[in-house]
């Protein structure tokens, strides 16, 4: 486990410190997440698997980089060596990973590994926007009564509101869905 994910609460710290009150939201910021979307976006290649974009890094206010590795050959040592180079990005690119589909009541993390792929934020939004992303009871059987939030359209992210709360959509906290798929027991 990495030293971000390390640092985030556990799933059970969660739960002792908000009993069931836990939104989506709550649930992404967890260190089981943290984990299993690393492990994800690696796999993914660190880009996007839609535009290729990869994830920028802040550098404050609105600027963000890119960074670059750069191979070079270092004459002293005599051998070839590498850096990681800063470059200005054109714009911010976050990369998120997206369920291809839910399960009532299962955790986010819970899922195998190919149900899951790297989408950049932009991607992210367009595939919510253009899909309806199924949810199944634990059964298996599709659930037609749920239908995506009304507010974000299903992408749980408001991007214009990226400064408040990171984006979470307001009316669903960030589940994506117009009622909660998750039942915290």
């Amino acid at each position: 486990m990495n030293n971000i994910c390390r640092n985030r609460l556990s799933y059970n710290t969660l739960k002792e410190q908000n009993g069931t009150n836990i939104g989506y939201g709550d649930l992404l910021l967890t260190s089981e997440w943290c984990v299993k979307r690393e492990e994800v976006i690696k796999r993914d290649e660190n880009q996007c698997t839609r535009c290729k974009s990869k994830e920028t890094i802040p550098l404050g206010g609105r600027n963000h980089a890119e960074a670059k590795v750069v191979c070079f050959y270092d004459k002293m040592e005599n051998k070839y060596d590498f850096d990681v180079e800063l470059v200005d990005a054109e714009k911010p690119v976050i990369l998120h990973v997206h369920h291809h589909y839910y399960i009532m009541d299962r955790l986010p993390w819970d899922y195998k590994s190919d149900a899951l792929i790297t989408l950049c934020h932009e991607c992210h939004n367009q595939v919510h926007h253009e899909e309806q992303i199924p949810v199944y009871s634990t059964i298996g059987e599709l659930y037609s009564e749920i239908s995506p939030c009304t507010r974000c359209q299903g992408s749980g992210y408001l991007p214009h509101y990226s400064h408040v709360k990171g984006g979470i959509c307001f009316l669903c906290s960030g589940s994506r869905f117009n009622k909660s798929i998750f039942t915290i027991k």
